[in-house]
Formats: C-alpha cells, sequence, structure tokens
C-alpha cells in the first residue's frame, strides 16, 4: 500500500473527491437535477480512482531469480526498487570471521521467497540498462523490504531512502551481513 500511496493515485483520488465537494450547490442553482449528475460523476470518478488501485501491479506471474536484487517474470527483467545486495562474487566475513558470500545467500534466500509462487511487481520506471525498477511482493509480502529486513541487502540510498528505517533495524539486529563485516555493494564494485 505504501508504493501506491507514494505513486500518487491515492493522492488523486482524495483531490478529486475533494475538488467535488468544494462546488458549491449555487453553482447549479440549487438544482435537484444538478446535484445528482454531481453524484453520478463523481461516483464514476470514483469507481476509475479505485479501479486503479485495485490494477496497481504492472506485472505479475513466476518469477525466475537472477541474483540478490534481480527477478525475471516472463521477459521483464525486474531490479527491484530501493535496495541493493551484494553481488554474488563479493566475499564478506560472518560474525565469526569466516569467509561468506552473502550475494550467493541473499539469491537463495529471495528464490525461497518466490519459487512456485505468483510475484506481483509496481513500477518505478527503468533503469539504464532498460530494466523495470519494481517494488514486489508475494503472498502479501514486500521482497524488497524482507531481502533488506534479513540483513541480506541494503537501502541503495542513492535511488531511494524507502528501507533505510528497515535497514537500521538488521544492523542494530545485526541480521544476516550486519553480524559480521560486508562492504557496501556499491563500494565494492566501485574498487
Amino acid at each position: 500500500m505504501q508504493d501506491i500511496v507514494g505513486s500518487g493515485r491515492i493522492e488523486t483520488f482524495l483531490s478529486l473527491s475533494m475538488l467535488l465537494g468544494q462546488i458549491p450547490n449555487a453553482a447549479f442553482l440549487g438544482n435537484k437535477n444538478s446535484r445528482q449528475v454531481m453524484l453520478i460523476i463523481f461516483i464514476l470518478f470514483s469507481g476509475v480512482a479505485l479501479s486503479t488501485l485495485s490494477q496497481a501491479a504492472d506485472i505479475t506471474g513466476p518469477a525466475r531469480v537472477v541474483d540478490g536484487d534481480t527477478i525475471h517474470i516472463g521477459k521483464t527483467k525486474i531490479r527491484l526498487h530501493g535496495i541493493d545486495t551484494p553481488e554474488t562474487k563479493q566475499e564478506c566475513k560472518d560474525a565469526n570471521g569466516n569467509p561468506w558470500m552473502v550475494g550467493v545467500e541473499a539469491t537463495a534466500f529471495l528464490k525461497s521467497m518466490t519459487e512456485g509462487k505468483e510475484v506481483s511487481c509496481s513500477s518505478h520506471g527503468n533503469d539504464r540498462y532498460g530494466r523495470m525498477i519494481g517494488s514486489c511482493e508475494v503472498d502479501g509480502m514486500g521482497i524488497n523490504r524482507a531481502m533488506v529486513v534479513a540483513g541480506l541487502a541494503c537501502a541503495y540510498r542513492q535511488y531511494s531512502e524507502r528501507y533505510l528505517y528497515e535497514e537500521h533495524s538488521a544492523m542494530r539486529n545485526k541480521a544476516g551481513m550486519w553480524g559480521g563485516e560486508c562492504m557496501a555493494p556499491w563500494e565494492w564494485r566501485g574498487k
């Protein structure tokens, strides 16, 4: 629901209903038929707004996991919005200082959440590689958020601040990569 609110669909609906509510009856000379027409217009616009809300997912289907922050649904490549996972070749250290391939675990975790299930994603546009940037969910659970809460993804601040709270919570709980030592994925790619 957060992504629907952020996309402006609810704001549009509320603005429309407030606008219709602010038109004084004097504009229609108090005519009963005019008020009925206004009510019909309001109901029609409400139906359009609500149908937009119910069709919030831009794509739905079984997902093929590419890595911890990329999936494919059909022929559509989707980069998970607002998160960045360690790369599959990126070595981190676990709580005991042992080598740990967090990117591999992030990929496995994403597969475990999505395997054999319908995944729904809402688009935030496309990235420079033509992939859809998506907020995705499965069984009503936000996938992007779950990856960060598990400590298997960072909030990708360069593009969004949406998951900062979840990241701070994962840090406090020493979840996943926060229990050991791991370079931020964007820093590792830049070295």
